[in-house]
């Protein structure tokens, strides 16, 4: 049986006001390594409107918390859609999308009516086989679930929402919330390269030197990390992927979910 998911799926960049110096760059980039993207494209902000790059706006309003955003966008959404793939705009693509792939994947989600796709992978010995494309995600999974780079059924993403949660809450508590569902998923293999601008609100030098590569034009005002910040990082990140991927998974889970009620 086939499915085509292009009806069926939107994408849509996870945004406010105080981050649009990062929209025009970032639609520039997403059609620049997925020019051939079938799928209709959207950027949720505040008040103002980006409608640019092949981007329609979706107006929140006020910004009352992160997933009372995220709720009232995915409400008009579902209208038209069953699916979203959802980004940020502070993740920028560095190398082309083989966009055949990409839509055989999503097709194949859609077929199987999952709930979670994510295509970034950090959890691989989490992951049981599946099909050629990805592999389910067991329960009680720390990081089970987020909204970077990943597909979603809305409906399930609307339901694990809690109006008052920021992102950082989302996928430390919330993620209980995402363990009455199954037909969570993640990718074998990372298909694409990305790159991490902005984290908090300050440039992260390395990656802002590729994307002004890829971009000359680019001149983004913000404040940057400093190289003790950045160690700082980077020792913090090898730690926490270290503790998903080679801790036992009883003695993760009672660490992890300890520390995060």
């Amino acid at each position: 049986m086939e499915v085509n998911s292009k009806k069926k799926i939107a994408i849509l960049v996870i945004s406010c006001d105080k981050y649009s110096d990062l929209w025009e760059p970032c639609a520039k980039v997403f059609n620049k390594f997925w020019p051939d993207c079938p799928y209709d494209k959207y950027l949720a902000s505040n008040t103002k409107a980006f409608d640019s790059n092949g981007f329609s706006p979706i107006l929140i309003g006020e910004d009352k918390s992160w997933s009372f955003g995220l709720k009232s966008v995915l409400t008009k959404l579902e209208v038209k859609y069953d699916y979203v793939f959802t980004l940020l705009e502070d993740y920028f693509f560095i190398e082309k999308l083989d966009n055949e792939y990409m839509t055989k994947m999503f097709d194949s989600f859609v077929l199987e009516e999952g709930n979670f796709l994510r295509l970034l992978k950090i959890l691989r010995p989490q992951i049981k086989y599946y099909n050629e494309y990805f592999g389910e995600v067991e329960n009680y999974t720390p990081y089970r679930q987020t909204c970077v780079f990943t597909l979603w059924k809305i409906k399930t993403l609307n339901d694990i929402l809690k109006d008052d949660e920021n992102a950082w809450q989302f996928e430390k508590i919330g993620v209980k919330r995402g363990f009455n569902y199954d037909k969570f998923y993640c990718v074998y293999k990372n298909k694409f390269k990305v790159i991490n601008v902005v984290i908090q609100g300050k440039l992260v030098p390395k990656s802002y030197k590729t994307l002004k590569r890829i971009l000359p034009e680019i001149n983004l005002d913000r404040k940057s990390f400093s190289t003790r910040e950045i160690i700082i990082m980077n020792i913090r990140d090898y730690c926490i992927l270290t503790f998903l991927r080679f801790v036992p998974k009883k003695i993760r889970s009672k660490i992890y979910f300890a520390k995060n009620k």
